[in-house]
């Protein structure tokens, strides 16, 4: 009798365990199924856009990848000199700091769940022609910056960012032309206008856009980040490739001669644009490097470099937020984090006058009618989308 006791006891003992166990897993979903149904602090969304967008990101292989057509730089102005933009990162990180103090730890920004979903679509599919890249970019890139920038926090310094009612990327000049007043008479008479899959960014305020910077695109097949590093550092890289072209018959150093001229080409279309469009700022982005550019005025011959590349966020694989705030220098390296900052540097710049454009097609030298015609090697050539 007692050992039945004993038993019952037991069994009993061991039902309450488990009633207890079902009920803590139970709660422990419930909590997980509201936490990803949550709306995201500036740091858990910077983490969860990283880890379901842009780290997933599949880059195609180039045999299986466009070749495009020639982009066509001839007659294109290319900066005399090409130099680090030595405060660069301290620049981002004040512009960080201002995001964060503003934000602090409000849950202003899209739940998780809503940003995973988006990344099974958005990385399904590998890269393969910079029309994949540009997609990806909306999603990955361009969307989470204008949440950033659409939310209002009731934090007093918002309005000190100087950008209006936020910003809009758009790939076209239409919204800027039909809202916008100014005029840009010299402009228009030294350069052609952008192309049409351009894709450029602007600051929406009083009704009116305002052209605030040029990303240009590459496919990710054609340069390496290591590769585009190494041709940034050379100060005269675009008058090297102009001069020499492609003279090396070892095959590691013509292949980082094919990618210097490769870089040389990228730098000069987006310079032109730059100066074409009176920029003090844009980018480029491969969507494994993002190089962020800057001329200043008194320097028209001179472009300012740094290159960040996806990979310089060194974020885990799980999805665990219990520590986000301990990677915060992995977080501040997020490509949505970066280009964000950089926004609001060139949203708060002011655009050169139209006496500093005309001065700049003066002095700036141009990229010659047909290298091919000297007889150095034009293989190199890059992607225009294959269009």
């Amino acid at each position: 009798q007692l050992e039945q006791e004993k038993q019952q006891r037991e069994q009993a003992d061991a039902a309450r365990e488990q009633t207890q166990s079902q009920l803590e897993q139970e709660k422990q979903q419930r909590e997980l199924a509201e936490a990803q149904l949550e709306k995201t602090t500036l740091y858990e969304y910077l983490f969860y856009c990283h880890l379901y967008l842009t780290k997933p990101m599949q880059v195609g292989s180039a045999d299986k990848s466009t070749q495009g057509t020639t982009t066509k730089v001839t007659g294109r102005c290319y900066p005399g000199k090409i130099l680090p933009w030595e405060d660069f990162l301290k620049s981002q990180e004040d512009q960080f700091n201002r995001l964060r103090h503003i934000f602090g730890e409000e849950r202003l920004f899209t739940p998780r769940s809503h940003i995973e979903s988006l990344g099974e679509k958005v990385c399904r599919k590998e890269l393969r022609s910079e029309d994949d890249l540009k997609i990806h970019q909306h999603s990955a890139i361009q969307i989470p910056v204008e949440d950033i920038f659409s939310v209002r926090s009731q934090h007093l310094d918002w309005e000190d960012l100087n950008i209006g009612n936020g910003l809009v990327f758009e790939n076209h000049e239409n919204a800027l032309k039909n809202s916008s007043k100014e005029v840009e008479g010299a402009s228009q008479s030294l350069f052609k206008s952008l192309p049409k899959d351009q894709l450029c960014s602007f600051i929406y305020r009083g009704g009116v856009h305002r052209l605030a910077f040029i990303i240009e695109y590459k496919a990710p097949h054609k340069i390496s980040v290591e590769q585009f590093r190494e041709a940034l550092c050379k100060p005269n890289l675009c008058q090297d490739v102009v001069n020499l072209g492609i003279i090396s018959n070892d095959a590691t150093l013509k292949a980082q001669e094919k990618a210097n001229k490769i870089a040389a080409m990228i730098l000069t279309q987006i310079f032109h644009y730059m100066v074409e469009k009176r920029l003090p700022y844009s980018y480029i982005s491969t969507g494994e490097a993002f190089v962020f550019l800057q001329i200043k005025e008194d320097e028209e011959k001179t472009v300012y470099y740094h290159v960040i590349a996806r990979e310089d966020a060194s974020l885990p694989d799980v999805p665990d937020s219990s520590d986000i705030h301990a990677r915060r220098p992995s977080i501040f390296n997020t490509p949505v984090n970066q280009v964000a900052c950089f926004c609001l540097t060139a949203l708060q710049s002011e655009r050169f006058s139209h006496g500093w454009q005309v001065k700049a097609k003066h002095v700036l030298p141009t990229w010659p009618d047909r290298l091919e015609d000297t007889g150095r090697d034009d293989s190199s050539v890059i992607d225009d989308g294959g269009k």
